[in-house]
């Protein structure tokens, strides 16, 4: 007797058939992805060299930056620091002994002073605005005025450096327990003692300075270069 493999307990011919399906299905499977990845860099790949070569002709063809241009020895550079501003032409010799100014509002000719003995002009104490404009050197502060074509210092008590502020035409600042404002308009330093040392706020702005203590309070004006002072706590 012949017995088929479903009655002799054997498995169904049809499991190996399915088996059989499956991997080919996954070969076939693979063998799309593997084509359509093969399709894509042949159409790809000639656009990603054409990018490249274009990429590289423009580099080719662009214009090279222009060379900085080079100063004469004649030039600017020769007064070593150069400033200017809308009223205001101020220059520094090279060895920054002397200082020199220019006002386009008088049309005069160029002024100079000279650093003290055994000291320069400091540049980084250097501030100048439209109508004013200040440097120092060692105990000395320079002020220049467009106003009327001048250079007019004043002394300090000592070669520290201070804090130059400008305005408009007004230039102020502290050292130790006074306080100096000069004028852009009429060329003139003044200076007032304060009741203390400490550094005091002060403002400046167009035509006038002014700084305060307490109930004390000090205006200065570019018009009359001349401090003046008010109490309030003083009874009339």
């Amino acid at each position: 007797m012949v017995r088929s493999a479903a009655t002799s307990g054997g498995k169904a011919p049809h499991g190996k058939t399915f088996q059989l399906v499956k991997g080919v299905n996954r070969m076939f499977f693979r063998t799309r992805i593997r084509a359509a990845g093969l399709i894509a860099v042949i159409f790809l790949l000639p656009g990603l060299l054409c990018v490249s070569a274009l990429q590289k002709w423009a580099h080719a063809q662009a214009t090279p930056p222009a060379p900085a241009p080079q100063i004469a020895d004649n030039d600017l550079n020769r007064y070593f620091h150069y400033f200017q501003t809308r009223d205001v032409m101020l220059n520094i010799s090279l060895d920054q002994h002397r200082i020199y100014g220019f006002s386009t509002r008088t049309g005069g000719k160029w002024v100079q002073a000279t650093a003290p003995a055994g000291t320069t002009f400091d540049v980084s104490t250097i501030a100048l605005a439209n109508s004013v404009a200040v440097a120092q050197a060692g105990n000395r502060v320079y002020g220049f005025a467009p106003g009327t074509g001048t250079l007019e210092s004043v002394e300090l008590p000592s070669s520290e450096p201070v804090q130059l502020s400008v305005s408009e035409d007004v230039a102020c600042f502290q050292a130790g327990n006074r306080e100096y404002a000069f004028s852009g308009l009429v060329g003139h330093w003044d200076t007032v003692q304060l009741p203390t040392s400490d550094k005091l706020d002060y403002e400046v702005a167009t035509g006038l300075a002014m700084v305060h203590y307490k109930s004390q309070m000090w205006a200065y004006s570019a018009a009359a270069g001349k401090w003046q002072m008010i109490d309030t706590a003083v009874q009339p």
